[in-house]
């Protein structure tokens, strides 16, 4: 946590340089753990097919994960901006080309990597995962005795939460400063914006060690709490926008609109069919 906060405080210069650096292990590191498990492949998983409707409820339920797990939301302000000054009239069309290739690649090899896991550990060893509390690396490192893996897994881990923990802090961080402003400090003549991000800083750091202290189980913090969060943020609350501020009007009456709220709709009342179930 020290490491990343002090990554964070010398510059968003010095951040994007580590994290540009870090895409290159988080791409091949998966790449190579996926194929290496191919001999470990077992597809007796597929013998015991579920019913249709079990089938449907086990995905309707996996998809407030499957929100959290692809979400990028709190980097894409930054994003926008960088966008808007680098291409100027042309940044709306470069981001688009940008999130789409960047999302390709993410789901292939994130993908890959979570079947090959899967089909290398099967049911009873994703539950075991699972309760332990692990991540599916350091998981298979203990089971297989791999010293591959042994080494590849901290690695992974290491690289994966310093490249989201920069996302998720930029985000947070703004929307904190954000929140503080308009509820306490409108016109910054109480705060300056210097205390203000330090005091930011501090409460994230602070938090973030209680947390990692704590080690509560992921999933079911992504199921309960990020999950639905996630879910109206990044499906429901911008189709109400598109409709209600004028200047997003440009983007109403798109089919994927459609497409998104319903999907929203999904994730929203799987995450409380789970709870109340």
């Amino acid at each position: 946590m020290a490491l990343l906060m002090l990554v964070m405080l010398a510059g968003q210069r010095i951040m994007l340089i580590i994290t540009q650096w870090l895409v290159y292990p988080l791409i091949l590191i998966p790449l190579g753990v996926t194929l290496y498990l191919i001999p470990s492949w077992d597809f007796s998983v597929f013998h015991g097919v579920p019913s249709a409707g079990n089938l449907l409820l086990s995905l309707w339920l996996v998809i407030p994960v499957l929100v959290f797990a692809f979400n990028y939301s709190p980097a894409i302000s930054q994003f926008s901006v960088t966008m808007k000054h680098t291409y100027g009239p042309r940044a709306s069309e470069r981001a688009s080309v940008v999130l789409r290739r960047s999302t390709l690649l993410l789901v292939v090899f994130t993908m890959g990597f979570v079947w090959s896991c899967v089909l290398a550990l099967g049911p009873m060893g994703l539950q075991s995962a699972k309760t332990q509390n692990l991540p599916v690396l350091s998981y298979l490192a203990n089971s297989h005795g791999s010293p591959f893996i042994a080494y590849l897994g901290p690695a992974v881990a290491l690289a994966a939460i310093a490249s989201s923990f920069f996302g998720h802090y930029m985000g947070a961080a703004e929307g904190a400063v954000g929140i503080v402003r308009s509820m306490v400090d409108r016109d910054g003549s109480l705060i300056s914006d210097k205390h203000l991000r330090v005091a930011v800083a501090a409460f994230i750091f602070v938090t973030g060690w209680i947390v990692a202290i704590a080690n509560p189980s992921i999933l079911s913090l992504i199921e309960s709490l990020a999950g639905p969060v996630i879910a109206v943020i990044l499906y429901l609350m911008p189709m109400y926008a598109i409709h209600r501020i004028p200047a997003l009007a440009p983007y109403r009456g798109k089919a994927s609109n459609v497409f998104v709220t319903v999907a929203g709709l999904v994730a929203v009342s799987g995450i409380v069919y789970g709870l109340v179930s």
